[in-house]
């Protein structure tokens, strides 16, 4: 089946694609929250 190995390629990069998107708007909102509680915090 040498037709079917770019529809898995394709949706092995669509599925690399979309983790890494949810990794880095997790990362980003986690960052975000943080520098809000220490800038809410006083020192």
């Amino acid at each position: 089946m040498p037709q079917m190995a770019p529809i898995l390629w394709f949706w092995f990069f669509y599925f690399m694609l979309f983790s890494l998107l949810v990794l880095t708007s997790i990362l980003f909102f986690q960052i975000s929250l943080i520098s809000h509680q220490m800038v809410t915090q006083p020192c």
